[in-house]
């Protein structure tokens, strides 16, 4: 079992300051300002244990996470959960007498406290009747840990390690706190500007950060600093005449530097540990989160248009590109150092021993050694990140009749429209017809896109408002999702089947893996009343 608990406490405050002048040395300039100043405090907990049951007095291993020690059964539809108490009941095979099973720490845990303060100035001035705006504000935050985090078990007892990062020794060491402290100063500032009453120029640069984080930790131990980001947008504001619609076309370019990110490929890599013969939870059970840096840019339009009284509609459309700086570095490092004893395991024979351990099963391991590489060879430093679009759009309109035998009574529907959407890369074998492929061509194969296929999502809604009486108003509504209950896969990656995996004579050979489905086709009734 798992537990997690998250607290939090804040404490802010506001205090603002405006004034108006009309006129400066004699122009009209209908100045408007207002200083605001803010402050904050925030502190933060985060703890988690996980534990399972296992044998703790097994005379062959001592060490109950070791994974020999753990309690697998059977659970029946017809059959509640088995409860496992304190002694194992007679005659279970492979057990010996007076074996004690208890709950103990198994898995990842944590004890970690956030703190920070902040102070921010915000200005806000308006000109010549709010046609020209600008805010600019900048913001200092001082953040500081003290995070002990479960990094390792002991080998022999299988006692839970805690500790943090010691930088003196580049190791995780036990009892030590992590006591970090960083300090960050950040700026932004925008302008609205109506060139005429029915086009505006828009212009914004901005930097951002987050706090110093908690939780899971690198895959090799230690905590990451603060994800940071700056960018700029520049864009129109169009106008219609009667305000029958409004157009906004905007480019930004932005980037970000440490984000914080799951962990990749964990099942793999736990596995391929496990079919090499470990048992201890320090390889079988790793856990961890990752960094990625990405550059960002694009185009995007929006259009919301009310041609009659009676229909109104609103459309917008994306041009997204995002470019990898550097994803996952802790698992590159991690399994590029021990991809060594992989390589090995994976083209040995099953009980072979390698360093120490018996390899079970190295026709997986192979799988999964690829797996990992077709997974970090997808992030070369300047390739297209994946699970970008090439576009995506959003289409919805809702038609009102408001006289007849229909009044009241509107329908509408939406369409959610996604381009397709970069997977992965051509496998650098099957791209250059080569059982060893060169560094190089493994880094070009990285910008040989694969794609998944485009996907539209329908949507519908009819709505009926009706008057009971002068105090009491209704609305009857029905809203389809998945309109046309589209339940294609929608793919998310893509994988290498070795030649003859199959068992049938096939070739190296790449496909799609990983697919979800849109949910089924559902239809939802609301009641309003309002009186």
């Amino acid at each position: 079992r798992q537990y997690q608990e998250n607290t939090s406490q804040d404490l802010r405050i506001l205090t603002s300051f405006k004034f108006e002048y009309p006129k400066i040395f004699g122009l009209n300039v209908d100045l408007k300002q207002r200083f605001s100043i803010i402050g904050g405090y925030r502190r933060g907990t985060f703890e988690m244990f996980t534990r399972s049951t296992r044998w703790i007095n097994n005379p062959a291993q001592l060490n109950p996470t070791n994974n020999i020690n753990r309690i697998n059964y059977r659970i029946y539809w017809d059959q509640p959960r088995p409860n496992i108490g304190k002694t194992a009941p007679a005659g279970l095979p492979g057990l010996a007498g007076g074996a004690e099973f208890k709950e103990v720490n198994t898995g990842y845990a944590a004890d970690d406290e956030g703190r920070s303060a902040y102070g921010q100035i915000v200005s806000n001035t308006f000109f010549w009747n709010d046609r020209i705006s600008i805010i600019a504000g900048m913001r200092q935050d001082r953040s500081q840990r003290n995070n002990s985090d479960q990094y390792s078990f002991d080998s022999t007892t299988g006692r839970i390690l805690m500790g943090a990062y010691d930088p003196t020794i580049k190791a995780n060491r036990e009892g030590i706190r992590d006591r970090t402290k960083t300090k960050a100063t950040t700026s932004n500032i925008g302008t609205v500007v109506f060139v005429l009453p029915w086009l505006g120029v828009v212009a914004n640069y901005s930097e951002n950060f987050s706090g110093l984080p908690t939780g899971v930790g690198k895959i090799d131990g230690g905590g990451f600093e603060q994800p940071r980001g700056k960018g700029n947008d520049f864009g129109f504001k169009i106008a219609l005449p009667d305000n029958r619609a409004y157009l906004t076309a905007s480019y930004y370019n932005a980037q970000s530097t440490g984000t914080i990110i799951g962990g990749g490929q964990i099942t793999q890599m736990n596995r391929i540990w496990t079919n090499l013969g470990y048992t201890d939870a320090e390889h079988t059970t790793l856990n961890y989160r990752d960094v990625q840096s990405l550059k960002t840019k694009g185009y995007e339009f929006e259009l919301t248009a009310n041609p009659t009284r009676n229909f109104r509609t609103t459309l917008n459309y994306s041009l997204p590109e995002a470019t990898v700086i550097e994803s996952n570095t802790g698992l590159k490092a991690y399994f590029a150092r021990n991809l060594p004893e992989f390589e090995a395991g994976a083209v040995a024979a099953s009980g072979t021993v390698l360093n120490g351990k018996t390899v079970q099963n190295p026709a997986q391991i192979a799988l999964d050694v690829q797996s990992v590489k077709d997974f970090v060879n997808g992030l070369t430093l300047g390739s297209t990140q994946n699970g970008t679009y090439k576009y995506t759009a959003n289409l919805a309109g809702t038609y009102s009749f408001r006289g007849g035998k229909l009044k009241g009574l509107s329908i509408g529907g939406g369409a959610q429209l996604r381009g397709k959407k970069k997977n992965g890369s051509v496998d650098a074998q099957l791209l250059y017809k080569t059982t060893a492929p060169t560094v190089q061509q493994t880094h070009d194969a990285a910008f040989a896109y694969l794609y998944a296929p485009s996907t539209k999502l329908l949507t519908a809604f009819a709505s009926y408002d009706y008057r009971i009486n002068q105090k009491v108003r209704a609305r009857f509504q029905v809203n389809v999702a998945n309109l046309l209950d589209d339940d294609k896969p929608q793919w998310s990656g893509y994988g290498v089947l070795t030649a003859n995996q199959l068992q049938n004579g096939n070739p190296r050979m790449q496909i799609y893996n990983n697919f979800t489905e849109f949910d089924p086709r559902k239809f939802t009734f609301t009641s309003t009343f309002s009186f």
